[in-house]
């Protein structure tokens, strides 16, 4: 790294020597090698501006300042202290607290033993590694602190030759009791400690919590400091439990838009600027939608900026943090407001609809109408004709009818191949055995025939579900088109969140009548068991951003194929009689069916 070579290419220097030292003194001192050990000693931020600009390239803003101050503040007590930051996403409180923190404390000698936390062991090695990486290639470093390389250098647990060691653990590691020589840990810093998929599972935070308190508070000695930092992931996260617990020294919250002491933000005043800016960027249909949005921004500058204070406006501006919002309010509100939803608000508070209407403009449908529901009137996207749609179909199946029992739900989507907007076409959510469930698919899809994929999630009894799906649909039709739907490690309520964006950048409409129960499980999501609607249409929605114009040789339709008479055969077994049982058990289906009244619901029977 360069040396840098002068006083006058950097202010912050004059403005870190000002903070500390009269105008004699800073006329009659050189900037030497003891002027920087003695600033550096004195002053955090200018330890991470003059040693570590890679990382601090720009100027800091107001809050950086209040963080740098608080780290000194914090280390220069004598006592236990705890320290908790939530910073919004992008904010550097990682650059500032995990890697300049323990750097400091490790050249100046401030602590003897810093062990670094992170939601796995993974990110805490990381973490540590790039503490590593500057005592092993910072030239600055080297050049004013010596030689800090320690026989012991592994990237989870390294010592410096100083006798000051680092340790990296996951969240919910062993903590307590750990030793360096004769000492505990005189500094634990907590990064971020909870996933996404932590903070889905109650037993999963409860755990963290116990943690927490039984192990990390009982761990260090009497002067030990703690910083926890973090953004929000959720209302329930531990994080913000830890927020309301009185053993913290000091609390500091940075959201990325300013916000005053009413609790309100300062946005723009403009609101009406900023609701036609995003008409612009949610039009599918205009391939130069973002220019042409980042053209009526630039126009309106001034208007727009109206009523805005943002909290770092070099790194991350109000144009960009409106871009951000476009992906979702709840989890804009999460990560960068630091404002997590409450549980009774609702996470899917708003989507667009559509009308299914026979006749458009004098032209013969039917059409789908993205409809505007407050006024009573098309929204101005351009209707599509349905037979010009490519249609998918999901189902999540229910093994019951009591009143406590899931609903089974089926879920048909059409996606217009020319401007990207789905529209849901169907959505049949009952209780119902299984054998209705199938009754019911075979009945959809009489009526759709051009359905490209129907999706069945593989796992457990529903694999089950779909061979039978496949077998029975072949009595009546050319056979369900089914292809598997794999969950991977994603959890179920991760998946159902990610349809909050389409659903509020009206990418994916509902019909604007009927559909009430599907409304209802989105309206209540998280505050209810039911949600068999959202996890099927995440599925069809999923499924049909793999569209590609060409034909799939992947798609399989559950059986084989034996052409002649009796073209259809399941492909069960490999026994020779399997034909004849199979036709045997569709005449002793039929002669029930005689017996038997139907019990499929009145919106069924009709097709």
């Amino acid at each position: 790294m360069e040396r840098r070579s002068s006083l006058t290419d950097y202010s912050f220097l004059q403005e870190a020597l000002s903070r500390h030292f009269t105008p004699e003194q800073i006329e009659r001192s050189k900037f030497n090698k003891r002027t920087r050990l003695a600033l550096s000693a004195l002053d955090f931020e200018f330890f991470c501006r003059y040693y570590l600009p890679h990382h601090f390239d720009q100027q800091p803003a107001e809050f950086h300042r209040i963080l740098f101050s608080d780290a000194e503040e914090l280390m220069d007590m004598k006592s236990a202290r705890n320290y908790l930051g939530v910073v919004f996403r992008g904010g550097a409180k990682t650059t500032i607290f995990n890697l300049a923190l323990p750097l400091w404390s490790l050249c100046l000698g401030k602590r003897h033993f810093i062990v670094i936390v992170s939601d796995s062991e993974r990110m805490a090695r990381e973490k540590a590694a790039a503490i590593k990486y500057e005592i092993e290639t910072n030239d600055m470093i080297r050049e004013d602190f010596g030689e800090l390389i320690g026989a012991k250098w592994a990237d989870t647990e390294f010592e410096t030759r100083t006798r000051r060691k680092v340790l990296a653990l996951g969240s919910g590691m062993n903590i307590r009791g750990t030793k360096h020589y004769q000492h505990r840990p005189d500094l634990i810093i907590l990064d971020d400690i909870e996933s996404k998929e932590e903070v889905a599972s109650p037993a999963q935070r409860r755990r963290l919590s116990d943690w927490f308190a039984g192990d990390v508070l009982a761990a260090g000695q009497p002067n030990t400091k703690l910083v926890v930092i973090g953004t929000y992931l959720s209302y329930d996260c531990v994080l913000k439990e830890m927020e309301k617990t009185p053993v913290f020294w000091r609390r500091r919250n940075f959201p990325a838009i300013h916000r005053y002491e009413d609790g309100t933000f300062a946005f723009s005043v403009r609101q009406d600027l900023w609701a036609e800016w995003e008409g612009i960027m949610r039009d599918l249909s205009n391939h130069n939608r973002e220019d042409d949005a980042r053209e009526f921004y630039r126009t309106r500058e001034t208007e727009m900026l109206e009523g805005v204070i943002v909290t770092w406006p070099e790194r991350l501006p109000y144009y960009d943090l409106m871009v951000k919002r476009l992906n979702g309010r709840a989890a804009f509100n999460t990560e960068y407001l630091n404002e997590p939803s409450d549980p009774e608000s609702r996470y899917f508070a708003h989507y667009d609809t559509f009308k299914l209407m026979a006749v458009w403009n004098n032209q013969i449908g039917p059409w789908l109408v993205p409809w505007r529901k407050g006024k009573n009137e098309p929204s101005g996207v351009v209707p599509v004709k349905l037979s010009d749609c490519v249609l998918f179909a999901a189902t999540d199946p229910s093994m019951g009818m009591s009143t406590q029992a899931d609903y089974s739900a089926i879920i048909i989507l059409a996606l217009d191949p020319k401007t990207g907007y789905r529209y849901v076409l169907e959505a049949d959510l009952q209780r119902r055995p299984p054998s209705r469930i199938m009754a019911a698919q075979t009945a959809w899809y009489q009526k759709y025939p051009q359905i490209m994929r129907w999706v069945i999630e593989s796992v457990q009894m529903q694999a089950f579900f779909k061979e039978q799906s496949g077998v029975q649909s072949l009595t009546e039709t050319r056979g369900l088109p089914l292809v598997d739907y794999k969950t991977g490690a994603t959890s179920k309520h991760m998946r159902i969140q990610s349809l909050q964006a389409p659903l509020e950048n009206g990418y994916l409409m509902l019909c604007e009548d009927g559909q009430e129960l599907l409304k209802e499980q989105l309206d209540q999501y998280l505050h209810t068991t039911h949600d068999d609607g959202p996890d099927a249409l995440q599925m069809a929605y999923e499924t049909s951003l793999t569209y590609k114009h060409e034909a799939s040789p992947a798609v399989t339709v559950g059986v084989s194929h034996k052409f002649g008479e009796d073209s259809y055969l399941p492909f069960v077994t490999q026994d020779p009689y399997a034909y004849a049982d199979f036709l045997a058990e569709q005449r002793e289906k039929e002669e029930r069916r005689e017996k038997e009244p139907d019990n499929l619901p009145p919106m069924l029977i009709q097709f």
